[in-house]
């Protein structure tokens, strides 16, 4: 659920995959949503403020970088909110290497494993290599 004590401020942002609502708060980048996906906006509140912040505009600068194809050299502010499990995501996330869209195959090794998704990661580039 979200946190309803906090001003959350949202605006759009137009990417060639299609219209993304960003969400933040006076700490830094909530969300992003694509319009129209499930349970789109569910875990923002209804009351919210339509305006760009700080947080908002760099994370609309990191896109616009994104789609140039283009590695964004910075992150806007983040503030991931939710529960344990939202958290994990929003960890598993930051580790995505740019250009890359899949983990579960490297996350599931390391579990089974008991190693260092990291060095799962690595494993794998060096067997592309060789």
């Amino acid at each position: 659920m979200a946190n309803n004590t906090a001003a959350v401020f949202t605006r759009h942002y137009d990417s060639p995959m299609g219209r993304i609502l960003l969400a933040a708060d006076e700490i830094g980048l909530r969300g992003l949503r694509f319009d129209g996906q499930k349970y789109f906006a569910r875990d923002l509140p209804e009351k919210r403020i339509e305006q760009e912040t700080h947080a908002i505009a760099k994370a609309r600068r990191w896109l616009d970088v994104y789609f140039t194809g283009k590695e964004p050299d910075f992150l806007p502010p983040l503030h991931p909110i939710g529960s344990a499990f939202r958290q994990a995501v929003w960890i598993m996330l930051l580790q995505i290497p740019y250009g890359h869209t899949d983990l579960r195959r490297d996350r599931a090794a390391a579990d089974r494993d008991g190693g260092s998704f990291a060095d799962v990661r690595a494993g794998r580039r060096r067997r592309r290599r060789a």
